[in-house]
């Protein structure tokens, strides 16, 4: 039987990732994954974009027991259909239980956030690249992982030195896992993973010495990146009901809460939140558009990409920058 990984809300509909299916070609596996998953699921068939061993497919390609078939709704953005994922409650409700956590995690202690910070960004590598290896993105899972984790790790117990260290670390398990693994020695796949692995550390690490050194200026980026994402997603739910850019709707909520964090504190000056404001849009923007190109094969600024998580693609691109800008104002 061939294995049927499904995506977005397809996904949803199943109630699994991925599972076995009879076939002997596309149709025939479509078909048998209709009748076993409903009404809902079939109803998503038709416009879904089908691929094969990472290769797309039509409803004609042939199947054997040991191919991989990966099905992932479609959304029309030029020559290409885009891969994207309408916005569902469960995700939602997920996103909205993480940034729980972080606030929460932020109010307790140094120890429960970085340890929260770790975990949630484990799973946002795990997703991403999930969604990447669909595509057969050739990215290596093992040292954006390590980045997260020893990233936050180092900055918590050695501050400065050990962010530092594990930057460099995670770079070199990129080249380490390149050797191990043949799949992995190719210049594209180093590079995405490399790419994956710097953000990812970068973001956990820069947030947990912002974390160190101030729970009210990461209160502020939590509050930041909160308010950005809830305006994307209202302009998003609202479509064209709401004629306005959501990358403007993004740029002016930060400033907003930029400056209500300036007013309402003694700690946070204009020009620390202003500017941190200004990155954290632009990390926000910059992380969903390469979530996008890994994820969907395409820059989505008003889309939102295949994924479970990937309303945290901009996330941890948007804590590094704010880092730098808390670390030269701060």
């Amino acid at each position: 039987m061939a294995k049927l990984r499904l995506f977005a809300n397809l996904r949803e509909a199943a109630g699994v990732g991925s599972t076995e299916v009879d076939g002997n070609n596309v149709s025939e596996v479509l078909e048998a994954a209709a009748a076993q998953f409903g009404d809902r699921f079939a109803a998503g068939l038709p416009s879904a974009q089908v691929w094969v061993n990472g290769d797309m497919a039509e409803l004609t390609t042939a199947v054997t027991a040991s191919d991989e078939v990966a099905v992932i709704p479609p959304v029309s953005g030029g020559a290409e259909a885009m891969a994207t994922s309408t916005p569902s409650w469960y995700g939602e409700a997920i996103i909205g239980a993480l940034l729980v956590a972080l606030f929460a995690a932020n109010l307790s202690s140094l120890r429960v956030f970085v340890f929260v910070l770790v975990a949630i960004g484990l799973a946002w590598v795990w997703d991403l690249v999930e969604a990447g290896q669909a595509r057969n993105v050739p990215i290596n899972i093992f040292p954006p992982l390590i980045a997260v984790a020893a990233a936050a790790n180092g900055a918590y117990v050695w501050g400065w030195a050990g962010f530092a260290i594990a930057l460099a670390i995670a770079l070199m398990m990129t080249f380490v896992w390149a050797i191990i693994g043949q799949s992995g020695r190719g210049v594209d796949s180093i590079a995405i993973t490399a790419l994956t692995a710097l953000i990812a550390g970068l973001g956990a690490g820069g947030l947990a010495l912002i974390r160190l050194e101030s729970t009210t200026a990461t209160t502020a980026f939590l509050a930041m990146g909160t308010a950005v994402a809830a305006a994307v997603w209202i302009t998003l739910r609202l479509g064209e009901a709401i004629p306005v850019d959501p990358n403007l709707a993004a740029l002016a909520v930060a400033v907003v809460v930029g400056i209500v964090a300036a007013l309402t504190t003694d700690t946070l000056g204009f020009p620390l939140t202003l500017l941190g404001a200004a990155a954290v849009t632009a990390g926000l923007l910059a992380g969903s558009a390469f979530g996008g190109l890994v994820r969907a094969g395409s820059v989505l600024h008003t889309e939102q990409a295949p994924g479970l998580l990937s309303s945290f693609d901009g996330v941890y691109l948007a804590a590094g920058l704010f880092w730098v800008v808390f670390l030269l104002f701060g």
